[in-house]
């Protein structure tokens, strides 16, 4: 080979080894995304498809989304079931292929269930991310790993291997408290849940002069959830002559069933102030918190950490009442956007609520705070941007 030819070679190899390390730096980081998607209908669920849908992400990395499909029905939730068995060992079979296959992903984002069978479950997954030497960031949408360690201290250890070296997204810093001392704290990032503005005209004052004042309560039917807790207060206030209308939305999770609900109300005499509308969804969600001047959720959920319907209620510029619990009193401002009481407090709920509903200005000026509050902080966008600045820098740090 002439010296001419060589250097036309070398130049050649030259210009491809440019190119080809000029792919390598544009090339996007891959993430294997594990999440739970719809069906069922659940707030974790919908915040799970805000993010695999997210083109803010989209444009930073290569999302490889891999859904986590167990049941299709809430009625199914923390129950052991074969069928989840079988479910289980397919998807560690997808895991497998993409963790060890040719387009190996760069970082796993995994929505790790924090208690009950799930969890058990999920420690397979976490042992083929480590066997991967793949890095992990683990969102948590639930709470409740500090009790299950209370009730059964052997758990520690397993809880240690789940979160080893692993990058942790809690709802709120309050909810640091249930992972301490099994994370580095410089491994925990809090993502406030955030939604897409959906609202029709949430900023216009609630000040309606015919009829009484409307109370939604919206959330599966679930015990926990606090919808007897409110009708005790509701009933409270009836005996008091207090004016109002209350709907509960949601559906039905054992063992609470329509006729369970029905005999209370009954039992209470609020049959002509209580209805029941049933799960309500898109249109019908946004015309029941339309209808609503107050909303109320109860709850006193082991597993509840920010319930998306608290967002939404304030999206739409309602005042709310609530619990303290989980994250809840980081988004709810007493004497500001709403109430916070105890947990089953029942003379604390009735006299918030008997407050908000002979106040019509007042309602007005915790509905507008609540709207102000969502406006500035809770956002998609908001959360969108605070997801990607913890999944750049947990790909960086690896």
């Amino acid at each position: 080979m002439s010296m001419g030819s060589t250097a036309l070679s070398d130049a050649r190899n030259g210009r491809s080894v440019a190119v080809s390390r000029a792919r390598s730096v544009a090339r996007k980081q891959r993430i294997l995304m594990l999440v739970q998607l719809p069906p069922p209908e659940h707030g974790a669920a919908a915040v799970n498809r805000q993010v695999v849908e997210s083109a803010k992400l989209a444009e930073s990395f290569d999302l490889d989304v891999a859904p986590i499909s167990m049941m299709e029905d809430l009625a199914h939730i923390r129950r052991f079931e074969w069928s989840k068995i079988a479910r289980s060992l397919k998807l560690c079979w997808t895991i497998a292929a993409r963790l060890f296959g040719r387009a190996r992903p760069d970082l796993v984002y995994f929505t790790l269930s924090p208690n009950g069978w799930a969890f058990y479950r999920d420690l397979v997954f976490v042992a083929l991310f480590r066997i991967a030497g793949v890095p992990r960031v683990f969102h948590l949408h639930g709470r409740g790993v500090a009790a299950a360690i209370a009730r059964a201290p052997w758990r520690k250890p397993l809880y240690r291997f789940a979160f080893a070296q692993a990058f942790v997204i809690t709802l709120g810093g309050l909810l640091r408290r249930d992972i301490d001392g099994l994370v580095d704290q410089d491994r925990v990032f809090v993502v406030p849940n955030g939604i897409r503005d959906m609202a029709d005209k949430p900023s216009a004052p609630r000040a309606r002069t015919a009829g009484p004042v409307r109370i939604l309560f919206l959330s599966n039917m679930l015990e926990e959830k606090g919808p007897f807790v409110l009708l005790e207060a509701l009933a409270a206030l009836a005996r008091k002559g207090v004016p109002f209308e209350a709907r509960f939305a949601g559906a039905w999770r054992k063992p609470l069933s329509p006729d369970d609900f029905a005999a209370r109300v009954a039992a209470l005499g609020l049959e002509r102030r209580v209805a029941h509308l049933g799960p309500v969804y898109g249109a019908a969600k946004a015309q029941a918190f339309a209808n609503a001047d107050i909303f109320v959720l109860p709850t006193h959920y082991d597993h509840e950490a920010l319930p998306l319907v608290a967002i939404e209620a304030m999206m739409h510029g309602l005042p709310v009442i609530t619990t303290k619990i989980g994250a809840l009193p980081e988004i709810v401002v007493p004497g500001s956007s709403g109430e916070l009481i105890a947990p089953r407090d029942v003379p604390a709920l009735a006299a918030a609520l008997e407050q908000l509903i002979m106040d019509a200005d007042l309602r007005a000026a915790y509905g507008r705070a609540a709207r102000a509050r969502f406006e500035s902080d809770l956002t998609e966008a908001r959360f969108e941007e605070r997801l990607l600045r913890v999944l750049v820098q947990a790909a960086e740090r690896g």
